[in-house]
């Protein structure tokens, strides 16, 4: 099963486990995955992709600051 076009898990289980234990650094990718992907289905227009994305980025930036793994 494949969730957004990128992320692969072999049972509904297997991904409950992963969530359960997600760290943050994995938290975000997940998040911008989902993003992308809404986006590249016309879930988003342009201002609003560019917020998204410019938000994104923010939080990205502050985690590489506070070293969050």
């Amino acid at each position: 099963m494949i969730l957004f076009n990128d992320f692969e898990y072999e049972s509904k289980k297997e991904l409950t486990e992963f969530l359960n234990e997600i760290d943050s650094k994995n938290a975000l990718m997940l998040i911008e995955l989902s993003l992308i992907h809404a986006s590249k289905h016309g879930a988003f227009d342009i201002d609003e992709s560019y917020c998204i994305f410019m938000c994104l980025n923010k939080l990205k930036d502050t985690m590489l600051e506070k070293n969050f793994e």
